[in-house]
């Protein structure tokens, strides 16, 4: 253990003060001795002693024989009754005339403490060894790849209180030990998945307020609703804040075995979270993880608090966009690739990885669709190696994301049964596939009209295109002319079709309704892949 955490806990835990010190080397102490026990030839010891020793001591000759930098002293001084203060100067000009002011660490503690500070130096150093073998047997549980439950579980036994794994939003990940939790306000937040805005708030006050810990130094964090005293870690990964570990103080805590273990109780946390798939999502961005919460359904009042908190910007009008890659993408895990360029085309919007897809949640017109500009450069991904871009209907509640991402996997699966291809799909233009996609393929055909079967058959039997023509003439609202130019036909050729047709199904093409039933007839069959 350093000297100076030495002299940290002992002023931090015991109240003690220590009225002058230097800690100039920082000297690893692997033992500490009386002063009365010198030798020359010990090496990371801390001697412990009052002050008329130290000065017999140095009065040897083998004592200049010494390497100073491998031995630090807390020295003990009398009280001056006069003012109840120590005479520091005497101590640092003594080590001034023997040269060791700026080579050896040293303390002063009143000379009434000194049995005290043995004692409680002596402890905490035994404390450290016991650290020392914990950490050595949470380093060899993660090596054998346990779990996160496990792990836990076997760090708040030794610590003799529960712990609580957060990510960077305070949504809980994974706790232990929670029957014997008392406090009402944890135990709802482990029951609801997230942490209390008063928790949330007081870390970023203390973060505000500093000096707040930049690495996994533990640190305290107080509520005033809270039954219990928390100690908490930061868990980072190439220096990007993840989550934290926190320990609640339901029991009375060593804290300087907790502040020695809980970081490697992160770290170790950190190394499983890395190798589980169902976690990696954590080692993203505030704003992923903020999308993440909502298309896997958080509640609204964790949602409105991690807005809150992160101040993060919405558009008023938004939609999610679905971007499936080929497998040649996602095999090189062409994710940072393919979110660069969406930042590019798709400024101000926010990107995640889910599964095989990226979601994108990003601003949109009145009309429900992004600009034509984004579109065409959307587009142009297609030749990119991306499959399928898909995007839902608009929506202004953030809350409904959840939503419009489902309607976006509808959407996909509905692209594979109508095979489309290089093409940008809106939810609004596929609504009615999207319907028949929700009912039993077997029992569609019965719905389709029975004109279509007949002209089907006519075509297979006088290898004519009467089936093609009329789909053409629903598509362009018989329109004949705007009709024969798809069908690159003269308007005579077109008016024979159409006759042909009329004698052959009967159909009447002045009727409204009947041509809305032919209409979706054709999707029907489309949709089931009839042959023409």
């Amino acid at each position: 253990m350093r000297f100076e955490n030495i002299i940290k806990t002992l002023e931090k835990e015991n109240h003690l003060e220590f009225q002058s010190y230097n800690l100039s080397n920082n000297l690893e102490i692997n033992k500490i001795r009386l002063l009365e026990e010198w030798s020359p030839e010990d090496h990371g010891i801390l001697y412990i002693g009052n002050i008329y020793e130290f000065k017999s001591l140095v009065k040897r000759k083998s004592f200049f024989q010494k390497p100073y930098r491998n031995i630090a002293f807390i020295l003990g001084v009398e009280e001056n009754n006069t003012d109840n203060s120590l005479p520091m100067e005497s101590i640092d000009s003594l080590m001034g005339s023997i040269e060791m002011k700026n080579s050896v660490d040293y303390a002063a503690i009143p000379e009434k403490l000194i049995l005290k500070v043995v004692q409680l130096a002596n402890r905490l150093l035994n404390s450290q060894t016991q650290s020392n073998h914990e950490i050595a047997e949470l380093l060899a549980l993660t090596m054998k790849g346990t779990d996160l439950k496990r792990l836990l579980e076997f760090s708040s036994q030794k610590l003799k209180n529960p712990l609580v794994v957060i990510d960077s939003g305070f949504r809980i990940i994974a706790t232990s030990q929670e029957d014997i939790i008392a406090d009402p306000i944890w135990n709802k937040n482990i029951q609801r998945g997230y942490c209390s805005y008063e928790f949330i708030k007081e870390v970023h006050r203390l973060e505000k307020k500093g000096p707040f810990p930049e690495n996994s130094s533990v640190f305290q964090v107080k509520c005033e609703f809270s039954l219990y005293n928390k100690l908490c870690s930061k868990i980072f990964w190439k220096d990007k804040l993840v989550g934290y570990v926190i320990m609640l103080e339901v029991n009375k805590a060593n804290l300087s075995f907790s502040q020695e273990l809980l970081p490697f109780v992160g770290s170790s946390v950190c190394d499983i979270l890395l190798r589980t798939d169902e976690y990696k999502r954590i080692f993203g961005s505030k704003e992923e993880n903020l999308l993440y919460e909502l298309i896997h359904g958080a509640e609204e009042d964790h949602i409105q608090i991690q807005l809150k908190i992160n101040q993060v910007q919405l558009h008023e009008n938004m939609v999610c966009i679905i971007i499936r890659p080929n497998e040649y993408l996602s095999n090189i895990h062409a994710e940072t690739f393919l979110k660069e360029r969406l930042n590019q085309i798709l400024p101000r919007s926010y990107c995640m990885k889910e599964k095989e897809n990226l979601i994108i949640l990003c601003k949109a017109k009145q009309d429900g669709r992004i600009d034509k500009i984004q579109e065409e450069k959307l587009s142009s991904l297609f030749n990119e190696g991306v499959l399928h871009i898909g995007i839902s209907n608009s929506f202004n509640n953030i809350m409904e994301l959840k939503g419009a991402y489902h309607q976006c996997l509808h959407l996909y699966k509905v692209s594979l049964k109508l095979r489309v291809d290089k093409k940008i799909m809106y939810f609004s233009d596929f609504g009615f596939y999207l319907l028949l996609s929700r009912l039993k393929e077997n029992d569609l055909m019965q719905y389709s009209h029975p004109a279509l079967k007949i002209l089907r058959s006519h075509d297979h039997l006088h290898n004519s295109e009467l089936y093609k023509t009329l789909h053409a003439l629903v598509s362009c609202q018989f329109q004949m002319t705007k009709t024969a130019e798809v069908l690159s036909i003269h308007r005579n050729s077109l008016s024979y079709r159409v006759n042909k047709i009329l004698d052959l199904t009967g159909v009447d093409i002045e009727d409204n309704d009947e041509i809305f039933r032919l209409g979706y007839a054709f999707k029907i069959e489309k949709y089931c892949r009839v042959s023409k």
